[in-house]
């Protein structure tokens, strides 16, 4: 799996192979492929990811549950972030659950001064399975307020979302190796077909 979305709630939205085909890939089909994922993109310090598997392993159906909540989450983005992209207002129950998915992530926030340094950081009580969503959701607060919204982008060709860090904001696909060659071959191959 790519990391093409350039943010870390972007790749998590992409964690289903396309967002167009009906029987798509989902990369998350285990609590263990969500620690992979996060290892990837280090969402979290790795002995937190050793812990956050430790209570998984000793807890399959809470991982189970958690991973399905983390799911339905992905699902919130996407539905939230697409209509949003394509100028268009996302149904009302979906923006009510991002912004209590927003108060609940915000609210773990904490300041603290270190060694001369004011940090960022998260109040810490006791790990919890649905720990990424703190992340997540700050990154979603992040892009929202300090982006413009013509930087977010959905693939033309696999759905999926990512943020057009080009100088002149002309990204189309979500990669020019995967989805931008294809799309280019289809339009050669149909260009000369057309010609016969």
């Amino acid at each position: 799996m790519t990391l093409d979305g350039e943010c870390i709630c972007f790749n998590f939205v992409n964690t289903v192979h396309s967002r167009v085909e009906e029987d798509s890939y989902d990369y998350l089909n285990s609590y263990d492929d969500l620690i992979e994922w996060m290892e990837k993109v280090k969402l979290l310090p790795i002995e937190k990811l050793k812990s956050l598997k430790k209570i998984a392993a000793s807890d399959n159906k809470a991982a189970e549950k958690a991973l399905l909540k983390i799911k339905k989450q992905r699902e919130l983005l996407y539905n939230f972030f697409s209509p949003v992209i394509h100028n268009k207002e996302p149904e009302n129950s979906v923006v009510k659950n991002i912004n209590k998915a927003l108060s609940d992530s915000l609210s773990s926030l904490s300041f603290n001064y270190n060694n001369g340094e004011l940090e960022l950081g998260w109040i810490t009580n006791s790990l919890n399975l649905c720990e990424p969503l703190k992340i997540i959701f700050k990154d979603v607060f992040d892009i929202i307020t300090t982006l413009p919204q013509n930087r977010l982008k959905e693939c033309k060709a696999c759905g999926w979302l990512f943020l057009d860090k080009s100088k002149n904001n002309s990204r189309t696909w979500c990669s020019m190796q995967t989805c931008g060659s294809i799309e280019k071959a289809k339009r050669y191959y149909y260009r000369k077909k057309g010609k016969k």
